[in-house]
């Protein structure tokens, strides 16, 4: 697409001389410099906005709501042919809500993890502040969490 981009401006200039041949060029490896200066840009909002504001906690709750599994979207590879060929891959996250300090706190957990509502659980991660990561209450990003109701076990290992 980019490619077609830089044709295009070649194109616009009706004059077909080296100049405009050359700016075309040249305009074409910008934007590809620029498309792939994009694409390869970490981005983590959690880990640049409050790095110094995290804490490590292990709780004994219980679950406020069962878990929901959603599927996050990592990477896309594709080739525009009338259709567009490819596909999409990405990771399992684990999203459910508990009670901490008499107020509901949000777990995430990166993967599987199945939690029904007044689970007695054992959650060990790292605590978000809410405002951060821009929701109303605080969020916790589990790295193990332990459903002492079912006896099972969920860890990443990290």
């Amino acid at each position: 697409m980019v490619f077609l981009v830089g044709f295009v401006i070649m194109g616009l200039n009706l004059s077909v001389d080296m100049f405009s041949l050359g700016s075309g060029a040249m305009i074409t490896m910008a934007l590809v410099i620029v498309l792939i200066i994009i694409l390869l840009w970490p981005v983590n909002p959690l880990k640049r906005r409050s790095e110094d504001k995290t804490e490590t906690v292990g709780i004994d709750t219980e679950a406020t709501i069962d878990s929901r599994i959603c599927e996050k979207t990592t990477s896309f590879i594709g080739i525009p042919f009338f259709l567009v060929f490819g596909g999409v891959w990405g990771k399992y996250e684990s999203i459910f809500s508990v009670e901490h300090d008499g107020e509901n706190v949000v777990v995430t957990y990166p993967g599987i993890c199945l939690v029904s509502k007044n689970d007695k659980l054992r959650i060990i991660g790292k605590l978000y502040n809410g405002n951060k990561v821009r929701t109303e209450n605080n969020v916790i990003i589990a790295s193990r969490v332990e459903n002492m109701s079912s006896g099972i076990v969920f860890n990443t290992g990290k």
